[in-house]
């Protein structure tokens, strides 16, 4: 009975394992090698010390001055390993080396860049011990151009592919069991119109015949030693098959690589298992086929992207490049089911502002926007929920310059047409040197957006007063209003610093009422700010000036909010006390529940109080301060 469960525990365990395997893009056959920067790599001083495969317990290992180094945020948040020309690591070999001895067919992946465009670079290298020619293959560059030096023939006739330095790419080499056109180099330039295929057949030599690769050599970053062919460049993933592989697998490859580092392909993108179509590259006459990039959930393909950009606009850590108006999209709500895919492409129209635009929403007429347009492919998802966009503006010249200026301006029409009565507007979260957020946005299948660089129009609800005062337990604010028959709600907004607001009540608008209050209930002794976000119907939306009311306290010491909303991943409260104490600080979640508290020694005199809350998710907290008789407690927002 007991080696009956012992063997069912086992048959369940395997199955559960097997489930959970993942493999770049979903094709495991063959699969011999595959290392990527974000996973398997050990360092010291940031220096690579070992490199482990993610399909197996082999590693590459360097030491001493050849290693390479570990680079963060160099490709849309993901690392790259980094060869400075002299460094070198080494993997198994013999039985354990990715191709077999004497294979003629394999296919080999890699997501590089170099800044070298006229030495012989070797990125990585299996074949013989020392600098010895023929019988190996390495994935090569040489004057600007790069491919494969495998074996006899000369190498010099695969060396074909077109690269730019500086500029990342993803390659694919397919050598075949063939007398003719046995090397094929696919890449993300050619990859839409056709992949370089070459031969031994130019040399009018039986390639297949001829090969006989080793195994004694398995090593990135140069061919022999460190002067033999030293590369000079990242790498961020290397994947090698030992055989070919069919054309739905490659592109599965390939949409896996493109989607997770932002790097555009400009022909259809296939799912892991379906096979199903996560871009159309056909779609609009591929109008949309630039600066591709996006989140994605695919299991098998071991991609769970959940903030991104391109390369296109992007610096690789989320600043952009100047003028390309760079697009982060982050913070998925509910990213949640498998092989589901929002991507992103461009119209490559210029980001420059324009200011006569009649392609507006019948509420933002007059307005000045960008005129670059997105549209959204997304697929099989039942329910991706939110996304937070974020603009980079850096050397784009836009008349806003407060974030009520900015508009994203989203429309139903799959031609990109914004003055559809179904065009909705959303109005930015954050304004801060040229980077413009827009939080819990929603993207549908086909859309098409663009960003308002300067909303215009009156604003329809004239304000006559506003105006706050002390009251028993807290502050009364009241305020005054004509001509709000177009009115929606009036969004309370508070602040302990006159800068960081936050929500914290709201009152409905009612078109036959003029007068409106609300209370405000605090003990907090100090200076409270505030502010109405007023909207209308149409989704328009103003701001109030900012009144400033003080309650004087009574007790030694007092107390505010520095910051709110938090966006340094810490709250600061300021203490003024006319005396020592000790304060005793709790965060909790907008439910109640306890998240973390500490107790804190405060000095007579300003004292600053930091409240770490990096490992906070993005949401609304309370935070919790009581220093002998006073008590403020007051809701933060973390994004």
């Amino acid at each position: 009975m007991k080696k009956k469960f012992y063997l069912i525990f086992v048959l369940v365990l395997s199955v559960q394992l097997m489930k959970a395997q993942t493999y770049p893009g979903g094709v495991s056959t063959n699969l011999k090698l595959w290392i990527k920067s974000d996973q398997g790599t050990s360092n010291t001083g940031g220096l690579l010390d070992s490199w482990q495969y993610a399909n197996s317990a082999f590693s590459f290992t360097s030491t001493g001055s050849d290693r390479p180094s570990l680079l963060a945020n160099k490709l849309n948040f993901k690392p790259s390993v980094n060869f400075a020309g002299a460094n070198m690591m080494n993997g198994p070999t013999g039985a354990d080396a990715p191709i077999t001895l004497d294979n003629d067919e394999y296919t080999v992946f890699a997501v590089w860049q170099t800044s070298v465009n006229s030495a012989n670079q070797s990125i990585w290298t299996q074949g013989k011990t020392g600098n010895v020619s023929g019988d190996y293959f390495s994935f090569y560059t040489l004057n600007g151009k790069y491919g494969s030096a495998f074996e006899e023939p000369p190498t010099a006739q695969t060396i074909q592919g077109v690269y730019t330095v500086n500029t990342w790419n993803i390659s694919q080499m397919r050598l075949l069991n063939s007398a003719t056109s046995d090397f094929i180099l696919t890449d993300n330039k050619n990859i839409s119109t056709g992949p370089l295929i070459l031969g031994s057949d130019v040399l009018n030599e039986d390639g297949a015949g001829l090969r006989s690769i080793k195994d004694e050599l398995n090593r990135l970053g140069n061919s022999g030693g460190p002067t033999d062919a030293p590369f000079d460049g990242d790498i961020a993933e290397l994947i090698v098959y030992d055989g070919p592989l069919a054309d739905d697998e490659t592109q599965k490859v390939f949409t896996y690589l493109a989607v997770k580092y932002g790097i555009t392909l400009k022909t259809e993108l296939i799912s892991s298992s379906t096979a199903s179509t996560v871009w159309d590259a056909s779609q609009d006459a591929g109008k949309y086929n630039n600066g591709i990039f996006g989140l994605a959930l695919d299991i098998g393909a071991d991609l769970d992207v959940r903030k991104s950009n391109s390369i296109e606009t992007g610096n690789g850590d989320g600043t952009g490049q100047s003028g390309k108006a760079n697009i982060v999209i982050s913070n998925p709500s509910a990213l949640t089911d498998d092989e589901t895919y929002l991507l992103i492409g461009n119209d490559n129209f210029s980001t420059a502002e324009v200011t006569t635009s009649t392609d507006l929403p019948p509420t933002g007429v007059g307005s000045s926007r960008l005129g670059r347009e997105w549209k959204v492919q997304l697929r099989n998802s039942k329910n991706l929920g939110t996304v937070s966009l974020t603009f980079d503006l850096t050397d784009i010249t836009v008349s806003g310059h407060v974030k009520e200026d900015f508009r994203l301006m989203v429309t139903d029409d799959p031609t990109g047409d914004f003055t559809s009565a179904n065009a909705r507007t959303y109005k930015a979260a954050i304004y801060n040197a040229d980077t413009v957020r827009f939080n819990n946005v929603t993207l549908n299948n086909n859309e098409v957006f663009s960003l308002i660089t300067f909303a215009a129009g009156a604003l329809p609800v004239t304000w006559k007063s506003f105006t706050g005062s002390v009251i028993s337990g807290g502050i009364a604010l009241n305020w005054v209003v004509d001509n709000n028959e177009e009115g929606k709600t009036y969004e309370i907004e508070h602040s302990s610093d006159g800068k960081n607001f936050a929500k914290t009540g709201e009152v409905l608008n009612q078109k036959n009422v003029q007068s409106y209050k609300f209370n405000y209930n605090t003990t907090a002794s100090g200076i409270h700010y505030f502010r109405i976000h007023q909207i209308d119907m149409n989704g328009q939306a103003y701001y109030s000036k900012v009144v400033k009311v003080l309650i004087k306290g009574n007790s030694a010491y007092t107390v505010r909010l520095l910051n709110n909303p938090v966006i340094n991943n810490y709250a600061e409260f300021e203490i003024v006390a006319s005396k020592r104490g000790k304060a005793s600080i709790e965060l909790l979640s907008f439910a109640g529940a306890k998240i973390a508290n500490k107790q804190v020694s405060v000095n007579q005199g300003t004292n600053r109080i930091k409240i770490p809350m990096d490992r906070a998710a993005t949401g609304t907290y309370l935070l919790k301060l009581q220093i002998d008789d006073v008590l403020v407690t007051e809701k933060v927002m973390k994004f």
